[in-house]
């Protein structure tokens, strides 16, 4: 777990503010959320990208990949490209 008194020392000294998060998997499938809990609960400001835990109450920034996608697609095409390669890692 993350120790509280580190967190607080880092505080006092301003030498911490806040985190930014992108969640492991791990983090995301096996429910372990404490430390970003405990994080939130000592009013630690929190912000997630990417990979976020929806059951955790905290700022989240995520992207649309389906519509990001379709947007770089239409880019392509609208320039002209008409011989597009999709490709994905499973």
């Amino acid at each position: 777990m993350i120790k509280r008194s580190l967190i607080l020392s880092a505080l006092k000294n301003e030498t911490l503010v806040g985190f930014i998060i992108a969640a492991a998997r791990q983090s995301q499938q096996i429910e372990k959320h404490e430390p970003f809990e405990e994080l939130i609960d000592l009013g630690i400001p929190l912000v997630m990208f990417d990979s976020v835990i929806d059951e955790l109450e905290c700022d989240k920034i995520v992207n649309d990949h389906y519509q990001s996608g379709r947007r770089a697609l239409e880019c392509l095409l609208e320039s002209g490209n008409r011989i597009i390669c999709i490709a994905r890692v499973l």
